[in-house]
Formats: C-alpha cells, structure tokens, sequence
C-alpha cells in the first residue's frame, strides 16, 4: 500500500466522506469476494471520484483498496472477539526501538490478561525487555496487576508502548547510588567542616596544622584563613582517594568553588 502522505491522507478522508454519502459499502460485492479477498472497482466509480475529488485513478484505486481492507479487518477482528473473546489490539511502539523492527504491530489476546502478562506477550513478538515497556491507553499508564478490560482497554483499541532505555529497577538503583554518593561527600563535608571549626587547637599547633615557607619557617595564618585550608586539604585527599579507584561521577562531588573575597579565596603562597 502507498506511503500516507499529508497529499494522500486528504484524498483518503475525501474518498470516505463520498462513499458514506453515497452508502458505498466497500465490504460486500463486488468490492469484496466471498472470501474477504480484493474484487472489482468499476472503472465509472474510480473515473467518477477522480474527477469529483481532482485526484489520480491510481490515487482513487489506492485509496479505496486501504479502506476496503480496513473495512474487511474490522469485521474479522469483530467477528473473531464475538466468537472467542479474543481481541485484537492496535499497539504503536515508541521510544527507544532497535533499528528495523516496526513500529506497529497487531497484538491478539483476551482482555482477562492483565499488564505484565500481555507485556510478556509483546517481549514474544518483538524481544523487547517487558521491564523497559510502559504501556498507555487513553492517557492512563496501564497497570501491572489490573485486567486489561478493568482499564477500559476495548476490543480494536490500541495501546502506545514506550520503550525505554532502561527498567524501572535499573533507574532505581542508578537514583539509590546517586543518593548514597550525594550522603557520603555530605557526612565528608560535615566531617571537614567540624575539623576546620575546632576552636581549642589554634593556640597549639602540634595538635592542628602548620604551614611552613622554603626555609622551613612557620606561617601564621588568621583563624578564618586556617579554616579554610583545613577543609580545602580534607576535600582535596579525599577527592585523590575517589580519584584512585576512578569513581569520577563521585569526583565532582568533592570539587570546591571558594566565594568571591571567601578566606581561602584570598589565599596567597
């Protein structure tokens, strides 16, 4: 069938109307065998329709053989529903799909099923991974645990599936891990922090920290500039302990950005 051009989808709304209108219908003889398969358009009817609608009588043939055969499968599919109860549901894949597999696809099932049975029944169709499928249906996430028929999901109704690139669990640990490396530098910064802030020490170096010239001589620093250093130093051999074992994600974490005219800012060696 032809490519569903905006040009052609306008003829194709414009053949539909004229056949209502006219009471066509393209499912019964001579349009449609016995048999479900393609009969005859009369060329009056193709010749007439194109030079009502303006169109091409290969545009005007096309258009009829998709809704003849639209036409046809609805019958089937509720006939077949009828019959069994099995429905047929129209599922629009989207997301992050494999190269060459369609994008569109037919599902048949009974609406007894609920969500992650009729998406084990997708992951048989495409191989998708059923953990990386969301399926929605009128606007509403179709739930694990529910019929399908309970979330008002109809016999020729159609389900979108968003493929993601990865599952709920997976995004859920990368968020736990997140939020552990977010604790750690925390209690690492607080740790620093109360270090930096030790009052009973500045009067004693050997039980803070000294900083010497070239010549081996003491540096006096003010307090507030000694506060600083201490937790810049605590950060920094920290951050060389992440850096060894390549953790760089945790890496930025420890990175210090002084304030303008902060104490370590002003900082002169």
């Amino acid at each position: 069938m032809a490519e569903k051009t905006p040009h052609f989808n306008g003829i194709l709304s414009r053949v539909r109307e004229k056949l209502r209108s006219e009471n066509v219908k393209l499912w019964l003889p001579p349009y449609t065998t016995s048999n479900s398969q393609l009969g005859n358009y009369p060329e009056e009817l193709i010749n007439r329709y194109s030079a009502a609608l303006g169109a091409s009588a290969e545009e005007i043939s096309e258009a009829l053989e998709q809704l003849r055969f639209h036409a046809v499968t609805k019958l089937q599919t509720e006939e077949r529903f009828s019959k069994s109860g099995i429905a047929t549901i129209k599922v629009h894949l989207t997301g992050s799909i494999p190269p060459g597999l369609n994008s569109r696809l037919q599902i048949q099932t009974g609406l007894n099923v609920n969500g992650t049975e009729f998406r084990e029944s997708l992951n048989r169709e495409t191989g998708l991974d059923p953990a990386k499928m969301k399926l929605i249906c009128k606007g509403h996430v179709v739930e694990d645990d529910k019929s399908l028929e309970s979330q008002h999901v109809k016999n020729s109704g159609q389900i979108m599936v968003l493929v993601l690139s990865q599952s709920s669990a997976e995004t859920q640990n990368q968020q736990n891990e997140e939020d552990e490396t977010k604790a750690s530098v925390s209690r690492t910064r607080q740790a620093a922090e109360a270090l930096s802030s030790r009052k009973d020490n500045f009067k004693d170096d050997r039980f803070f920290l000294e900083i010497n010239d070239q010549q081996g001589r003491p540096i006096k620093l003010p307090d507030n500039a000694r506060k600083a250093l201490t937790l810049a130093l605590t950060l920094h051999e920290k951050g060389r302990s992440v850096l060894r074992k390549r953790s760089y994600a945790e890496l930025s974490y420890y990175s210090l950005k002084p304030k303008k005219n902060s104490a370590i800012a002003g900082l002169r060696f």
